[in-house]
């Protein structure tokens, strides 16, 4: 059982950390000095995320058909 949720939790870290690489995700935070909170914020862009997704799959189609001839 730790096995399988050390391994779910380093599938998540990778998706967060290429997500973030990639774009997909952008996180910022505010506070101000007069006050203890803080607020975290997570935009996540969709359109990227699916622009990307179509860029791979034309990629993986290109390189299939080519190994293919």
């Amino acid at each position: 059982m730790n096995r399988l949720a050390a391994i779910i939790i380093v599938i998540a870290v990778i998706i967060i950390g290429v997500g973030a690489y990639r774009g997909w995700f952008a996180f910022s935070s505010t506070g101000s000095s007069q006050s203890d909170k803080v607020n975290l914020n997570l935009t996540v862009d969709q359109a990227k995320m699916k622009k990307d997704g179509a860029e791979l799959k034309k990629e993986a189609s290109e390189l299939t058909g080519q190994s293919k001839k």
